[in-house]
């Protein structure tokens, strides 16, 4: 990439550079544009995935996975014409110490060599104008699998629950005022004082909430018998309010720490009933483990059972704008779970 230029690790980092057994790419883009269901053109920035899917730009960014115990490296490209300048860190899934965020500045790159200690469901995201970046796009969706046990069965985390369905949610809300501004007034702009946040969009996966009640990308389908993981984020700058109508399900770990588990055993699931609200503030993670054995949960086969999101407003905690006249610019997105 022109004027291209790649940091050198300090001595006491080379002496401990080690080639990967993982290797990830991500180019940050800031000329990404979401069409939505109204005819609207949304900007939109992100990391796009050089390596795998080149020159698509995804909404929300492409997820990283790994094992526990992989030595992985990620290189992050920042683009020339980059308004802002942000740095890219990982929640510490790797060490037991969060590492220092590192400003990666304009036409830079730089490699992040980490090795995840444990499973579970994380963030990577720009954390310059945090706010802002992480309003345009700049995050995605970090997941550390278990090392395969000797079943060789799926499991959440070392010694946790094997399941058999996957899926991920990342929720998200839009408010158009922040994606408008003139490439040469963000940054100014991200340095004043915090501006109001009004959200006309909800989403999931990047679908508009109108759009996933049976989308392939979040809707699920499983079989009588099966159990589902559901890897949940809260990427929206609203309190998530999350219903399973119908089934019971289990908090099995809290942003990327697994209850009950071999190093948390003074921990326990957080066990929900059907219809019993579940809240998550902005950036939280959980992950929920659903049994569709009919003895367990009641499942039915043949059964739609109903997920609804709610996007609250964080003082008043009414949902935000419930009386919209379109669905499209309500704070509510709903979508199923099959079972056949």
């Amino acid at each position: 990439m022109h004027g291209n230029t790649t940091r050198i690790l300090p001595t006491i980092e080379r002496a401990a550079w080690q080639a990967p057994s993982k290797y990830f790419e991500r180019r940050m883009f800031t000329n990404g544009e979401l069409l939505l269901p109204d005819g609207a053109r949304m900007p939109y920035w992100g990391f796009e995935d050089p390596l795998t899917a080149p020159g698509a730009k995804s909404f929300p960014s492409p997820i990283i996975r790994v094992h526990a115990g992989e030595l992985t490296h990620v290189k992050l490209e920042t683009m020339s014409d980059a308004p802002a300048r942000p740095a890219a860190t990982c929640k510490s899934a790797w060490t037991t110490k969060a590492p220092a965020p590192l400003a990666v500045q304009r036409s830079e790159s730089f490699i992040y060599q980490w090795q995840p200690t444990t499973a579970g469901t994380w963030l990577y995201q720009g954390h310059t104008s945090s706010p802002l970046n992480f309003e345009m796009g700049l995050f995605g969706l970090l997941i550390v699998d278990p090392v395969p046990e000797a079943d060789g069965r799926q499991r959440a985390y070392r010694g946790g629950p094997v399941y058999d369905i996957e899926q991920c949610w990342i929720i998200d809300d839009i408010d158009p005022s922040w994606h408008d501004l003139p490439a040469g007034e963000v940054q100014s702009k991200a340095k004043t004082a915090p501006r109001p946040f009004n959200p006309a969009y909800f989403m999931v996966n990047g679908i508009a909430n109108t759009e996933i009640e049976s989308d392939p990308a979040v809707a699920i389908e499983a079989q009588l018998g099966e159990t589902v993981l559901i890897r949940l984020l809260n990427a929206s700058f609203s309190l998530i309010r999350v219903k399973f109508d119908g089934l019971p399900s289990s908090i099995i770990s809290v942003d990327g720490n697994p209850l009950a588990s071999e190093d948390r055993p003074w921990t326990k699931w957080s066990e929900i009933k059907s219809s019993q609200p579940v809240y998550m503030a902005t950036g939280a993670r959980h992950d929920i483990l659903i049994n569709l054995d009919p003895t367990l949960s009641g499942a039915v086969r043949g059964q739609d059972y109903r997920v609804t999101i709610e996007f609250l407003d964080w003082e008043k905690r009414t949902v935000r704008n419930g009386d919209a006249r379109n669905p499209l610019n309500a704070g509510r997105a709903t979508t199923r779970i099959r079972v056949v």
